[in-house]
């Protein structure tokens, strides 16, 4: 019923202004629009994109971090089994 009505006011809007501006008005306002929803969405994919990257590399430090660790852990038992510590 909603989808029906709002359906009814774009119809009643589009000849208002087609009426009073002429119909090439009504083509801007759809183009308008149009690249509205499109540098929306380019806006949402260019979060999602951001990110995507900072957990990337959020990754990337603890792996690195990790692999510091297990080595220096290795340094540190063969330099005690050697008595160096």
């Amino acid at each position: 019923m909603a989808k029906k009505k709002a359906e009814d006011m774009r119809a009643q809007l589009r000849d208002i202004i087609s009426f009073s501006r002429g119909p090439s008005a009504w083509n801007d306002l759809l183009k308008t629009e149009a690249d509205i929803r499109k540098k929306r969405q380019d806006a949402i994919y260019n979060q999602k994109e951001r990110q995507r990257k900072f957990f990337e590399v959020i990754a990337v430090v603890f792996a690195c971090l990790l692999c510091v660790a297990v080595v220096g852990g290795i340094v540190y038992l063969i330099m005690l089994d050697r008595g160096m510590v």
